[in-house]
């Protein structure tokens, strides 16, 4: 099977429960997250029914099922902030879903995920962009694991865009989605900056 659980769409959303938690589910395919690799033995994997949720929102109904699911596995398996995950975050390039309409914030906002305190990131908007160096140990120091080059490069910083900078997603690592980047090391990633402070200091 390819999922844990389905959360279906109209005309009346509801979640289907497809595999056991206990057992492997083979929704993610060849990925990786910080230091894991094949996420499909290291997750629990959610499906969600949308034509393409970089064009179509999700409904009211739908996102509600979708917040007590998730709350429901997180607390079952004490799953942190930073690994709720969306497949484009740990497959970039390959996955797109669930795509730019996501809500990611309204999730945040309600316990579920990661999200950057506006505070930190109107401090990070007064630093200089970084170069593709600092950009990739950036991400990588967050958990995107990314391919060689600049297409490597380019494809983490639209998996990032499409969770956190939605917006506008165009691989480019421009002054607000670098400050989102800074941030969300900042709130949830404190063991990294601390012991490498200079992650966030700007470019020199």
């Amino acid at each position: 099977m390819g999922a844990h659980y389905v959360v279906s769409d109209e005309p009346v959303p509801r979640v289907l429960d497809m595999v056991p938690e206990s057992y492997a589910a083979y929704h993610a395919g060849k990925s990786a997250w910080g230091d894991v690799e094949g996420l499909n033995h290291r997750s629990i994997g959610i499906e969600i029914v949308n034509l393409d949720g970089n064009k179509h929102p999700y409904p009211a109904e739908q996102v509600e099922l979708i917040l007590a699911l998730c709350d429901e596995i997180i607390r079952r398996h004490g799953i942190s902030p930073v690994n709720v995950v969306a497949h484009s975050d740990i497959a970039p390039g390959r996955k797109i879903d669930p795509g730019a309409l996501f809500p990611w914030r309204h999730l945040a906002e309600h316990g579920i995920g990661a999200w950057p305190l506006a505070v930190d990131v109107e401090e990070f908007l007064d630093y200089p962009v970084p170069d593709e160096d600092r950009s990739r140990r950036l991400l990588t120091a967050y958990g995107y694991r990314l391919e060689p080059g600049p297409q490597g490069l380019r494809v983490g910083i639209e998996a990032f865009q499409r969770h956190f900078r939605p917006h506008r997603v165009d691989g480019t690592m421009d002054i607000e989605t670098s400050a989102r980047l800074r941030a969300l090391l900042r709130r949830y990633r404190p063991e990294i900056t601390q012991a490498t402070p200079a992650a966030l200091r700007p470019s020199e």
